[in-house]
């Protein structure tokens, strides 16, 4: 979804090409998932179906 829904804040340096723009949404967010998950593992036991988010 793009930026100006509000949904997704505006990257820190301004990419004019597209691909490139999409590329750097799409690695913060799989960082941002990557934080979320292991917050979540570290919560919970391993063998819980929660925890088990890829």
């Amino acid at each position: 979804m793009p930026a100006s829904f509000g949904l997704v804040p505006e990257l820190t340096k301004r990419i004019k090409d597209k691909r490139l723009r999409y590329k750097a949404y799409q690695e913060r967010s799989t960082e941002v998932l990557n934080d979320f998950k292991n917050t979540l593992d570290s919560y919970f036991e391993k063998d819980q179906l929660l925890s088990k988010i890829y």
